[in-house]
């Protein structure tokens, strides 16, 4: 089973290329990198979209804009600050710059991926899988499952 802190995690990586990429953020924020904090609100946003199967970029940014604000004490701030606790993106969605717009509906679509693979092995929709040939090194199918129970 995927669980909802890998899907978050694939997320953030995946956001921090685009950081990378886009915005020419360096260094990378990857998930080692994130705090508590941020790492529950990428989690808290995966199980959002879990919970709301028609969710949309504006509606998982008002989830997380609630949970800034109303559970983190947040506010919005023209600089990112943990200590402040202020954030550029507190803003309506309409304000909201393409980059977070962008995160949030990339999200939905890994998020929505991955519970789509997850449905279709539990269900038997890849009976090969077990028979594939593994190349030299590679880890088998049990040792990926026990990794991710993990």
């Amino acid at each position: 089973m995927i669980k909802v802190r890998h899907m978050a995690q694939v997320c953030r990586e995946v956001m921090s290329a685009i950081d990378v990429h886009i915005h020419n953020m360096q260094p990378p924020t990857h998930w080692d990198d994130l705090n508590d904090r941020q790492r529950r609100l990428s989690c808290s946003i995966v199980n959002f979209i879990l919970a709301n199967p028609d969710a949309t970029p504006e509606a998982c940014h008002n989830a997380w804009m609630g949970e800034m604000k109303n559970a983190e004490g947040f506010q919005y701030g023209e600089f990112r600050d943990e200590h402040g606790k202020t954030h550029p993106d507190l803003v309506s969605y309409d304000r909201l710059l393409d980059g977070p717009r962008f995160a949030y509906a990339i999200s939905i679509g890994i998020v929505r991926g991955l519970q789509s693979i997850q449905h279709r092995y539990e269900n038997g929709a890849y009976p090969h899988q077990q028979a594939a040939i593994v190349p030299e090194g590679a880890f088998t199918p049990a040792e990926i499952d026990a990794i991710m129970a993990a």
